[in-house]
C-alpha cells in the first residue's frame, strides 16, 4: 500500500468513527469497527454479534465547479438540489459496485453518504422517499459533515424504511467546541 493510499485509508477510519458516534445515537446501537477492508471500506461488529460491511462514499462538487462557484458566485456550498441529484447518481454507482464486487458483504452492507460542503437541513426538501427503496445496501445513511468543525461531531438522515429520517446528534446542540 502506498503512502497516499494509507493516508486515505487513516482519513476515512477518522471518519468512521464519527459516522459510529452517530450511529449510535441515531440507532441507539453500537457498531464496533473490525478492521478496515476495500470493498467494502470496513467490516463492524453489529451487537447481536453480526458483522457488517460498511461503505462510505464522498458527495461533492466537480472541483472546477466548486471553484467557480467559490471565486465567480461567491457560494461556497453545495447547491441541496444539486447534492441530491449527485447522492442518488452515485447510489446506482455504488449498487453496480456492491453487487459486483462485494463479495460475501454485498448483502450485508451499508452505505454512508458523506456530505461536508452542504447541511442536512437544506437537503431534506428535496429528498423524496421513494427514490431510494431499489437497492441492495442494508442501510442507507446521508452523514452531515459540515458540523464537524463547530462541534466535532456529525449528524445523520436514514434513508432505509427502518431508519427514514433526521436524527439529531445532541453533541450538535448547544455551544460549540472550542
Amino acid at each position: 500500500m502506498s503512502d497516499k493510499e494509507l493516508g486515505k485509508k487513516m482519513v476515512e477510519r477518522t471518519e468512521l468513527e464519527y459516522f459510529l458516534d452517530a450511529y449510535k445515537y441515531a440507532t441507539g446501537q453500537r457498531l464496533e469497527l473490525v478492521y478496515s477492508h476495500e470493498k467494502p471500506d470496513f467490516i463492524c461488529n453489529q451487537p447481536h454479534g453480526m458483522l457488517v460491511g460498511v461503505e462510505l462514499t464522498q458527495v461533492m462538487r466537480d472541483p472546477r465547479d466548486a471553484l467557480w462557484d467559490t471565486i465567480i458566485k461567491k457560494k461556497e456550498e453545495m447547491n441541496p438540489y444539486d447534492a441530491v441529484e449527485i447522492l442518488y447518481s452515485l447510489l446506482e454507482k455504488k449498487d453496480i459496485s456492491r453487487a459486483k464486487n462485494y463479495g460475501k458483504w454485498a448483502d450485508n452492507c451499508m452505505l454512508v453518504f458523506q456530505i461536508k460542503e452542504c447541511p442536512i437541513s437544506a437537503i431534506m426538501p428535496y429528498i423524496v422517499k421513494d427514490d431510494y427503496d431499489s437497492h441492495g445496501f442494508s442501510e442507507l445513511w446521508i452523514a452531515d459533515y459540515s458540523t464537524l468543525d463547530t462541534y466535532r461531531a456529525i449528524e445523520l438522515f436514514g434513508l432505509s424504511p427502518q431508519m427514514w429520517g433526521y436524527h439529531k446528534n445532541p453533541s450538535c446542540s448547544g455551544k460549540p467546541y472550542g
